[in-house]
């Protein structure tokens, strides 16, 4: 798993899945969903995919299923399934192809929007041997536990400045008080 490129600790383990019986809700066991938006390029751990109006297949945060050569997908057809190598039929017929990707260890990684996370095309790789389930999705993967303790710490940071902010007032407000005297 690859480290983050800022402050933030992730924990890359999977999320729990969980059938939800809908053909475009997509996970990619053990790599990434190639995602576009505008010229921003991204990566999906799992995504609730939906036709957008025209041919293509979006996120609710307007990202787009990218196809093998990294643009937005295009699909046609009134039913759309994705097999689990990657062919995206119409009715029965190959129209496209998604390839999963993995993350090169050691590579930078900065969080976007909608779950998608940013990556050099430089640090990611073709995985090949992956598989996309569809009809799932994933839980988000949160180590709840590492989270309360950075929320405590956050608390105790907070407290701590307020009572800075408190020895102020009272020292502003002797030295008031003293002036008034005069």
């Amino acid at each position: 798993p690859p480290p983050a490129s800022d402050a933030v600790s992730y924990d890359w383990t999977a999320g729990a899945r969980r059938a939800t019986g809908g053909a475009l809700d997509l996970v990619a066991d053990g790599a990434w969903l190639p995602v576009v938006r505008g010229s921003q390029q991204g990566l999906l751990s799992a995504g609730a995919f939906a036709r957008d109006g025209e041919d293509g297949l979006v996120t609710g945060d307007g990202w787009a299923l990218a196809d093998v050569r990294g643009g937005p997908l295009s699909v046609r057809g009134r039913v759309i399934t994705v097999e689990p190598d990657g062919s995206v039929l119409g009715d029965g017929l190959p129209v496209a192809r998604v390839r999963p990707e993995r993350v090169r260890a050691g590579a930078a990684v900065q969080p976007l929007d909608g779950g998608v996370m940013a990556v050099a095309p430089s640090d990611r790789e073709p995985a090949e041997l992956a598989r996309i389930r569809s009809g799932v999705s994933e839980a988000a993967y949160v180590n709840t536990g590492a989270e309360m303790v950075r929320l405590m710490e956050a608390v105790r940071r907070a407290e701590t400045g307020q009572k800075v902010i408190h020895v102020y007032d009272d020292l502003i407000g002797g030295a008031l008080q003293r002036l008034g005297d005069l």
